[in-house]
């Protein structure tokens, strides 16, 4: 009940952030900006860096073959923004990395390639989080 409520009020708070059009008529980004250095803290904190890289950041190592990992920033997700991060850390099914398909696919696993090894943060994360974690890979997307 609990985790339903929040997923709920969060909707909420992205659909009422996200529908808003400005003055000439362009649709604005459901996730506003956030606290980059907070997000990053998140990032860490979190232990993204357990299945991710960024461009150009020295990350703790952690044990799992390179080519498991997904790379986030640069050039990667060029055509994505907070919005699109957000919603992969909402729900991190919407998306599953071509990468990370056709490793899944070479491994044998068709089932797996389907399916996202992402663990679901919306019973750790606050809105805060979420959109500080968001504007951080959104800044790194952007060369940060």
């Amino acid at each position: 009940m609990k985790k339903s409520f929040w997923l709920f009020s969060l909707s909420l708070v992205l659909t009422s952030l996200g529908n808003v059009l400005g003055q000439d008529g362009a649709s604005r980004p459901m996730i506003p900006p956030g606290d980059s250095a907070n997000g990053e803290s998140i990032f860490l904190e979190q232990r993204c860096y357990r299945c991710h890289t960024l461009e150009g950041r020295e990350l703790p190592d952690f044990d799992l073959p390179a080519k498991l990992k997904i790379h986030l920033g640069g050039d990667t997700h060029t055509l994505w923004d907070r919005d699109e991060f957000g919603r992969a850390i909402l729900n991190p099914e919407h998306v599953v990395s071509p990468q990370y398909q056709a490793i899944m696919i070479q491994a044998g696993d068709e089932k797996g390639s389907q399916e996202t090894p992402m663990p679901n943060f919306n019973a750790v994360l606050t809105i805060s989080d979420l959109i500080d974690l968001a504007t951080f890979l959104d800044s790194m997307r952007k060369g940060g």
